[in-house]
C-alpha cells in the first residue's frame, strides 16, 4: 500500500468510514449448451450465468426461452440448491423439465401461479428469504427462479380495472411502474442471498425503425437496466422432406456485464416421438467448430469423417458416433477450446 493509500485509509477509519465486503462466489449455472455458456461468460466449461444475478431472455413463442431457464434451474439444483418457477402464462408441464434431469420433488422445487407482477415479486421474496433463514442448504448452493414471463405478469393496478371501460395511458404503462417499482430492491435481495433470477419475455418490433435496433420487450426499461444480461433469441424450422424435425434457435447478448457483448451462439433443438424434445449438443457443437476446424484437424475430409480410430462417411453418421461416444462431447469441448480460448 502507497504512503497516500495508508494516510486516506487512515483517515476514512478515524471517521468510521470503510469500504464495504465485495462478495463474488463466482458460480455460473449452465444454459445447457456449451457454445451460448461460452457467449456469456467466456467459459465453456464451468460457464453460463452468474448466481446473484437477474436476467431477460426474450424471443418468440416456441424459441426455446423456458427451456434454457429450466436448464439453469436444474443446474442450481445439481449444486445443491432449488429452483422456483412462477407460472404466469400457466403453461408448464413437470414432465417436459424431468426429461433432462429436473427435480420436481416439493423443497427442492416451488412451482406458483401468482395473479399479478406485485404478488410473485412478494412471494418469491417469501420463497428466497425462507430458504436462507432456514440454512438448510449452504449460502454457496445457489437459488434459481424463473418467471413467465414478464409480459403476462398483470400488474395489480389491472386486476380491479373494468375493460368495458376501455384503457387510457396510465393502464398502459401500469406493468413499466411496477417494474420501476419493484426491481431495484429485487437486485438487491438477490445479490444479497446469492439467488439467480430469470425473466422470460416476449421479442416486439418497432414498426417503421430504419436505424438501430427495432427490437425491444414489454415491461418498461427497468428490466433492461437491472439485467446481468439479455439474451434475446431467434429460431428457423429444421426439416426432413416436408417433415418439421426440429429447430436451429440462435442467442445473441445484446447486453453482458460478465462478458463481451453481442456475441452470437447457435443450437439445435430435436423434437422426439413422445412429444417432448432435446437440445442435440453433438450436432451443436459440429456446427460451432465449423468445417474448417475439424478439416484442420484432420477429423473432416469431404463427406468423410474420423473418430474414435474409425472412418465415418456423413455428417448424419458422425454426428451419431459422437452421440455415443461418452466422452464425445468433452472432445469437441476441448477442440473448442483449443480454437476459441
Amino acid at each position: 500500500m502507497s504512503d497516500l493509500a495508508s494516510r486516506l485509509a487512515g483517515a476514512l477509519a478515524k471517521g468510521g468510514v470503510k469500504s464495504d465486503e465485495q462478495k463474488d462466489n463466482g458460480l455460473f449455472l449452465s444454459t445447457g449448451v456449451p457454445n451460448v455458456d461460452h457467449a456469456l461468460s467466456g467459459k465453456y466449461r464451468g460457464g453460463g450465468l452468474k448466481s446473484a444475478r437477474i436476467y431477460e431472455i426474450a424471443g418468440p413463442s416456441s424459441s426455446g426461452k423456458t427451456l434454457i431457464a429450466q436448464h439453469v434451474m436444474r443446474e442450481a439444483q445439481r449444486m445443491g440448491g432449488a429452483a422456483a418457477f412462477h407460472d404466469h402464462e400457466r403453461t408448464f408441464m413437470p414432465h417436459l423439465f424431468q426429461s433432462f434431469g429436473g427435480d420436481i420433488s416439493d423443497g427442492i422445487f416451488t412451482y406458483k401461479k401468482p395473479r399479478c407482477f406485485e404478488e410473485s415479486i412478494d412471494k418469491a421474496i417469501d420463497w428466497m428469504t425462507a430458504i436462507r433463514t432456514a440454512d438448510i442448504i449452504p449460502f454457496e448452493a445457489p437459488l434459481a427462479i424463473v418467471f413467465d414471463s414478464l409480459h403476462a405478469m398483470v400488474p395489480a393496478a389491472m386486476l380491479e380495472h373494468d375493460l368495458s371501460k376501455g384503457r387510457n395511458m396510465k393502464d398502459k404503462l401500469a406493468l413499466a411502474m411496477a417494474t420501476s417499482s419493484e426491481l431495484p430492491p429485487l437486485a438487491t435481495f438477490v445479490e444479497e442471498n446469492n439467488i439467480i433470477c430469470i425473466f422470460l419475455n416476449q421479442m416486439r418490433t418497432k414498426p417503421g425503425v430504419v436505424y438501430g435496433d427495432p427490437r425491444y420487450t414489454p415491461g418498461g426499461d427497468s428490466l433492461e437496466f437491472y439485467s446481468s444480461a439479455r439474451l434475446f433469441l431467434s429460431r428457423s424450422m429444421e426439416k426432413d422432406g416436408k417433415e418439421v424435425i426440429g429447430q436451429k434457435v440462435t442467442a445473441e447478448t445484446v447486453k453482458n456485464k460478465t462478458h463481451r457483448a453481442f456475441l452470437k451462439a447457435s443450437w439445435f433443438f430435436k423434437y422426439k416421438e413422445d412429444g417432448t424434445g432435446y437440445i442435440d449438443v453433438a450436432e451443436t457443437m459440429i456446427d460451432h467448430l465449423g468445417a474448417k476446424v475439424l478439416t484442420d484437424e484432420g477429423i473432416q475430409t469431404g463427406a468423410w469423417f474420423n473418430w474414435d480410430g474409425k472412418r465415418i462417411q456423413g455428417k448424419d453418421n458422425f454426428i451419431a458416433a459422437v452421440s455415443a461416444d461418452p466422452t464425445g462431447i468433452d472432445k469437441l469441448i476441448d477442440l473448442a477450446e483449443k480454437h476459441n480460448g
